[in-house]
């Protein structure tokens, strides 16, 4: 007898369906029917190789981070920080589609219960869900930069209303206790069950926020397999040059020229557009005689350009790592506007980007020497990470006014870029010693050294102040000339200390005299000035 009530219970067990859902079961199961109907959608932008239908709450979630906590992450994430903000997009989602799932029906069927809840008011509560999903979805879809990413985020919110008439009994009969089988029946403590229920439904949720966070990663595996792989194209051969004086680098200093895998990337973007290089165009408009229009092929042709350039994003402090320096190749910018003929009037080149990003520049910066439209980066071409096929390099300005992705440089009288209208003051990158390495060097010794930047003046020197006292002659530190005057430089210096703790500053002479700043270390809305500092203990 007893076996046979186990055998019953256990089919009671396999085939229970609910009838009846309560409040909290409707909110959890929509919180499911997000992640499916997301799914769909990122899958969808993944093939259409477009940003996910989030990107625009992404883009919000990171302008109102608070500038320390931004650059806090980027400093200890680097490239994995954008991610967040696409997660934290998905993790706004849920509640809302929880609160969405609220006025679907309670019971399972129009017919479950007539007497509550006759067909019609039925489907009336399934079209309402669906229509809150619509008009949820309706601000991404109308600020999506691609047509088809707008087309994936209307696809999410369409099947949102299915998708949770479809998940809702699996989520329950997943996660929730089995209301008609009692524990004596089955056998198994009511913890244990409640425990592994809970397991699962943070097993899923975490693994869909795994999932839809890495868009970046698998929409570019997907890439590939279409046929717009992700890997760079061979130039010309390259080796870093060697050192220039004795006794560098110095091991603990970032490389001279830091390789393509390892150049800091920072972007507003939770997903960076996909430019296919066969599929793009450049446009030179706006207040010009003569329009251009050349796609890749085209401005490859056109005479290369190799120099040595370091960039220093905005957001970085005195000590940040988010500087890099590379061998950049590309066309000169000043040779193409030349070309189309700047009009009386024009000021300014706006350039803009596929993501709808746009920067902008004076015209008088424009038509440097130094600026390039850049393909290549250290012999190779760009990585989409760093803004291939084609990418802006303006020397001595901050990262963000090297715009990835050029897709449009517009001459015009005035015009304000992204990060202006946002209140950044900034644009000329501030000089910066970086000290990398402090270290005991022998009895009574430390052993300082570093990178150097000084924009497009160029390195002079370096100097170095230990504790309170006067800056150091600056035939002290020894500094390995830099590959470029746009390019950092690496320094060295051995400081004889008394025993005890000392506090050690760095700062920077470019190359025409100016003495780096003191500062307070403020990123908005200018960038931080100010000083690197190291303490040691001999």
């Amino acid at each position: 007898m007893a076996a046979e009530d186990s055998e019953g219970a256990r089919r009671q067990r396999e085939h229970w369906r609910p009838t009846h859902y309560p409040r909290r079961w409707r909110f959890g199961a929509g919180a499911w029917a997000c992640l499916l109907a997301l799914g769909v959608g990122f899958a969808l932008a993944a093939l259409a190789q477009v940003p996910p239908p989030l990107e625009p709450l992404s883009e919000a979630i990171m302008q109102v981070t608070p500038v320390a906590l931004a650059n806090a992450l980027l400093g200890a994430l680097g490239a994995l920080a954008s991610p967040l903000a696409l997660v934290g997009a998905v993790a706004l989602c849920l509640p809302l589609a929880g609160l969405v799932a609220l006025a679907a029906p309670s019971s399972a069927r129009a017919w479950s219960n007539p007497e509550r809840q006759d067909g019609r008011s039925w489907l009336a509560r399934w079209a309402l869900v669906a229509g809150l999903a619509l008009a949820l979805v309706a601000p991404l879809a109308l600020l999506a930069a691609y047509p088809l990413e707008a087309l994936a985020a209307w696809l999410a919110g369409a099947l949102f209303a299915p998708a949770l008439w479809l998940v809702r009994s699996w989520y329950v009969r997943l996660t929730q206790p089995r209301t008609t089988v009692s524990s004596t029946a089955t056998g198994a403590p009511i913890a244990r069950r409640a425990a592994l229920r809970r397991l699962v439904d943070s097993g899923v949720t975490l693994a869909s926020f795994t999932l839809l966070g890495s868009f970046n990663t698998w929409a570019g595996w997907l890439g590939s397999a279409l046929g717009n792989p992700e890997t760079p194209r061979r130039l010309f051969a390259f080796t870093p040059p060697p050192a220039r004086v004795r006794g560098f680098p110095v091991a603990g200093v970032e490389p001279e020229v830091t390789p393509a895998a390892s150049f800091y990337v920072v972007s507003k973007n939770a997903a960076d557009p996909i430019v296919n290089p066969d599929d793009w165009l450049l446009r030179v408009s706006g207040l010009v005689r003569t329009p251009i229009t050349l796609n890749y092929s085209q401005l490859l042709a056109l005479p290369r350009v190799d120099e040595y350039v370091t960039l220093r994003c905005v957001d970085s402090l005195p000590g940040s790592h988010l500087m890099s320096n590379a061998l950049w190749s590309g066309v000169s910018l000043a040779a193409l506007l030349r070309r189309a003929g700047p009009r009386a009037g024009a000021r300014v080149a706006l350039i803009h980007a596929p993501d709808g990003y746009a920067e902008t520049l004076p015209l008088a910066s424009a038509l440097d020497p130094t600026a390039l439209l850049a393909y290549g980066m250290n012999g190779e071409t760009l990585a989409r990470r760093h803004g291939g096929p084609m990418r802006l390099l303006a020397p001595g300005h901050f990262g963000f006014k090297n715009v990835k992705w050029v897709a449009e440089i517009e001459l015009a009288a005035g015009a304000q870029g992204y990060w202006a209208a946002r209140g950044w003051t900034a644009a000329l990158a501030h000089s910066v010693a970086r000290i990398d390495v402090c270290r005991v060097d022998g009895v009574g010794a430390a052993l300082l050294a570093g990178v150097a930047y000084a924009g497009a003046s160029g390195v002079g020197a370096v100097e170095l102040r230990v504790d309170a006292g006067a800056w150091s002659d600056r035939a002290l530190v020894a500094i390995d000339p830099p590959l470029a005057p746009t390019a950092w430089a690496q320094w060295r210096a051995t400081l004889e200390l008394t025993p005890g703790r000392h506090t050690i500053a760095a700062r920077v002479i470019d190359g025409a005299g100016r003495i780096q700043p003191p500062g307070d270390g403020q990123i908005f809305p200018n960038g931080a000035t100010g000083y690197d500092t190291v303490e040691v203990t001999l």
